[in-house]
């Protein structure tokens, strides 16, 4: 779905366009450069690779900008690599595991479900 010039709206669970975990995905191209903003979930990405194809071969996508590392914005980033090998962008929370929670930890232990 063309939303300007050189935005196009080509995934969302919500609203059908896309598997119905995917986030909003959005396309950005000029007509010589597209670039992703965020990836879905990755589940299943047939209807997301269509709605981009109808825009521009995924070949075509050199880079993806992912907002945050919430599997419905950032889950899909290795599958459409496979047929695209953009760029993957991202800040250091979104490729570095998040620290671990101690209080979460004793609360699982006290329940048995770690040792």
């Amino acid at each position: 779905m063309k939303l300007t010039d050189i935005v196009y709206w080509v995934g969302s669970g919500e609203f059908g366009l896309s598997h119905y975990k995917d986030c909003h995905v959005y396309l950005l191209h000029d007509g010589s450069h597209s670039v992703l903003i965020d990836s879905g979930c990755g589940i299943d990405i047939t209807e997301l690779r269509h709605n981009i194809e109808q825009v521009t071969p995924l070949s075509s996508v050199t880079d993806l900008f992912l907002t945050h590392g919430h599997g419905d914005h950032s889950g899909g980033a290795s599958a459409l690599q496979s047929f695209a090998g953009f760029r993957i962008h991202a800040s250091e929370s979104v490729i570095s595991p998040p620290p671990p929670c101690p209080s979460c930890a004793e609360n699982r232990r006290s329940k048995g479900i770690l040792p």
